[in-house]
């Protein structure tokens, strides 16, 4: 653990309100200089033009990570204490019971969350393993709300009541946000008081309460996840990011820094059709558990300070930086592809092998940006190994192979391939 992990946390823990911002004041003056070292040593701009930049970034980390997490918390608490089992007999009773107990004790559990002692290494696999519960809890949830539709037997005109069947079998694949369409019409119509809902209220009393504060619960669950320093330095890079985008505007007259391809810049080299993330072999991965990491999927921007940008242009900043976030752009474009594949497949109801792929692409893709994202903080390959818990060869290998990807990539990028003739009329063909 670091100063800043200490400082962090100690934050975090502070319940009364003076004492939260006054530890956060700690916090703020050894993040601040950290946040600007890493956006110059990813911009190289002058280190003036970064601390606005730089103070945005904690503010707005303040607001995520201390403030609202604190909301959502208390909103938790206070529908813990509104939500009472309904009249729908013993085993509805039961999983209401073990619900509200298991969300009562995640909650607990992550708002007084406190790493162990400095000299414990584990403790981000603490920080994961009560990320991983917050799926869980949400689809348990759902599938209370399902429980009361069923009862109801509401009907709405734009959704079928089998479309949250993943929900009700108990399908753990199955997406909180997508299969919560049903149960989203049953909050909204509660809480519009409309005539059945009177009439459900009175035929089961509480329903208005249960319905509503299960649903809130499922909706906040996400922002009690315990924080780490990484989204701090994602949230400065995004901010980054949006600023060279601003500057390029400027530069360009109000246009963009190069004409986004709508087919990516990759396609251009041919080699987009079996993409590189989709070939690391499963073997590089072993031990995977197919879970995400600390951060969102945003902090691989954070491998843009680990690349060099090709001596085409030194001065060409611009088009380095419209460079870095294509890269990241391209490296993620199978998980995107393979996340509508699924949304698709969901409408037709088989999504199974599609999930399947989704999830295999998801694990690939979040375990190579989180050892860039590690690299990019300085540590050394061994270092990383021991912090993401992989092998040194593991590692090696995805350093390796991105680098690879990366050299191929910005070349093609920067001077694109000339199709001859029959090449651009073959590619037609195809």
């Amino acid at each position: 653990m670091t100063t800043l992990d200490d400082r962090l946390y100690a934050w975090l823990l502070e319940s009364d309100e003076r004492q939260f911002e006054l530890a956060f004041k700690s916090y703020f003056d050894v993040a601040y200089p950290s946040v600007v070292r890493r956006l110059v040593r990813l911009s190289r701009w002058d280190p003036l033009h970064l601390e606005e930049l730089a103070q945005d970034a904690l503010l707005r980390f303040f607001d995520k990570v201390g403030r609202k997490r604190r909301e959502a918390s208390e909103a938790v608490r206070i529908s813990l204490s509104q939500i009472r089992p309904l009249n729908f007999g013993n085993f509805h009773e039961s999983q209401v019971v073990g619900w509200t107990t298991d969300v009562g004790l995640f909650r607990d559990a992550a708002i007084s969350f406190r790493p162990p002692g400095s000299d414990n290494t584990d403790w981000k696999t603490s920080i994961r393993a009560l990320a991983e519960r917050i799926p869980v809890l949400q689809r348990e949830g759902l599938r209370l709300l399902h429980s009361v539709h069923l009862e109801l037997r509401w009907t709405f005109d734009d959704v079928d009541l089998d479309q949250s069947d993943d929900v009700s079998q108990g399908n753990d694949h199955a997406d909180p946000v997508v299969s919560g369409t049903c149960e989203e019409h049953l909050v909204e119509e509660m809480l519009a008081k409309s005539t059945r809902a009177v009439i459900a209220e009175k035929d089961h009393p509480g329903a208005t309460s249960f319905v509503q504060g299960t649903w809130t619960i499922v909706r906040a669950l996400p922002r009690l996840r315990v924080p780490t320093n990484g989204y701090l330095f994602e949230i400065a890079v995004t901010i980054y990011l949006d600023e060279c985008k601003k500057r390029a505007r400027q530069k360009r007259g109000g246009a963009g820094v190069l004409t986004a391809d709508p087919s990516g810049a990759a396609d251009r080299s041919g080699i987009a059709s079996n993409h590189p993330i989709e070939r690391m072999t499963l073997e590089s991965f072993a031990g995977d558990d197919g879970e995400r990491f600390d951060d969102s999927p945003m902090m691989a921007a954070n491998c843009t300070s680990d690349f060099s940008p090709p001596s085409v242009d030194p001065t060409s900043q611009y088009e380095n930086d419209d460079l870095f976030e294509k890269f990241y752009e391209y490296l993620r474009r199978p998980v995107d592809d393979a996340m509508n594949r699924f949304h698709q497949a969901q409408k037709n109801g088989r999504a199974v092998a599609e999930r399947r792929k989704l999830d295999s692409l998801t694990s690939k893709f979040f375990r190579t940006m989180s050892v860039l994202s590690e690299m990019g903080e300085g540590y050394t390959q061994e270092q990383t190994a021991e912090r993401l818990g992989l092998s040194r060869n593991q590692v090696r290998y995805i350093v390796e192979s991105v680098q690879e990807i990366y050299s191929r990539f910005a070349a093609d990028f920067v001077n694109p391939p000339i199709l001859s003739k029959s090449a651009k009329e073959d590619s037609h063909v195809n």
